[in-house]
């Protein structure tokens, strides 16, 4: 694993010059996953915890990596470092504030929670332990969920309104 912090200088001096070249497969020891950020089809994707990423892990803001300089600098964040070739940025989450006001509850009874929990137990037909973690500053709000067996939660999409959206496994497809 090759890690550089970011703005580092080039063999050819100049600063923030890729320092090592886009691979073209993502790097499993980064954990990527979805299908580009911030929308699908993006060349960055979010990147999950790993021995490479622990250190930039932040409850308030979306670990990215990209495949270029460009890229990294068009999501705004704060450039962290390049790890096996990949940009790691910092992306600030918006605000919980920032929400419209909710018509069914994250959490409780009838709540977001529930069905998502219900929804991860029918597809994987394995004993939901409980939720790992809710963020409410995305939308749709992200319900993570561990369940029985599973080496990482289970992501669960939730909309404000009461619908649910998309339920993939977070972690990489080996270890479902």
């Amino acid at each position: 694993m090759t890690i550089s912090p970011a703005g580092a200088v080039a063999s050819d001096g100049k600063e923030g010059a890729d320092v090592a070249a886009a691979p073209t497969a993502w790097p499993a020891s980064l954990k990527p996953f979805g299908e580009g950020y911030p929308t699908a089809g993006d060349p960055c994707r979010r990147v999950g915890e790993s021995p490479a990423t622990s250190n930039y892990l932040d409850d308030s803001a979306d670990l990215v990596g990209c495949p270029s300089d460009a890229a990294a600098a068009a999501l705004k964040g704060k450039a962290l470092a390049t790890v096996d070739g990949i940009r790691l940025v910092s992306v600030p989450r918006r605000p919980a504030a920032a929400m419209s006001n909710t018509s069914v509850p994250v959490r409780g009874k009838n709540s977001l929670e529930e069905k998502c929990l219900a929804r991860v137990a029918d597809i994987t037909r394995a004993p939901v332990i409980g939720v790992n973690r809710i963020d409410e500053s995305r939308d749709p709000i992200e319900i993570f969920v561990n369940v029985e067996g599973a080496q990482a939660p289970w992501l669960c999409q939730a909309r404000r309104d009461g619908t649910l959206g998309r339920v993939e496994y977070s972690g990489s497809e080996s270890a479902a």
